[in-house]
């Protein structure tokens, strides 16, 4: 009869040893300590079967590995950041729509006063700034 370690089973699954030790432990009552225990190979087709069917989820496939799967959540994380960034530009843009608004009505009401003319030149050139 062949023996397995418990790791090169875990390494199937995308699941922490310790975890996948508890699974073995509680669910399956398959007494192992460590990732480095070893199992028989009918306790190896039963927590594949079983973990098949409840984790079938986290399962890896044969091209995929641990490390394809970090590369995919920091492509998630970096996506949804860029979203947060994209709905920040809308916000901003939205908000300099309506001081821009406000800012033509201003003027409009008081185009002949000077001075009220310097001060929104000067607010505008400090916009285009930003």
């Amino acid at each position: 009869m062949k023996k397995t370690r418990v790791y090169e089973i875990n390494n199937l699954y995308d699941i922490p040893n310790s975890e996948f030790i508890k699974i073995l432990k509680n669910d399956l009552n398959i007494l192992v300590k460590t990732n480095f225990s070893i199992v028989t190979e009918e306790e190896k087709i039963l927590i594949i079967e079983y973990m098949d069917n409840r984790y079938a989820n986290l399962r890896i496939t044969k091209n995929e590995t641990k490390e394809d799967k970090k590369i995919k959540k920091r492509n998630e994380i970096r996506k949804k950041m860029n979203k947060l960034k994209d709905e920040e530009k809308k916000i901003i843009a939205k908000q300099f729509y309506k001081l821009h608004k406000a800012i033509n009505k201003f003027t409009k009401k008081n185009s002949n006063n000077p001075n009220y003319q310097e001060k929104i030149e000067k607010i505008i050139e400090f916009i285009k700034e930003l």
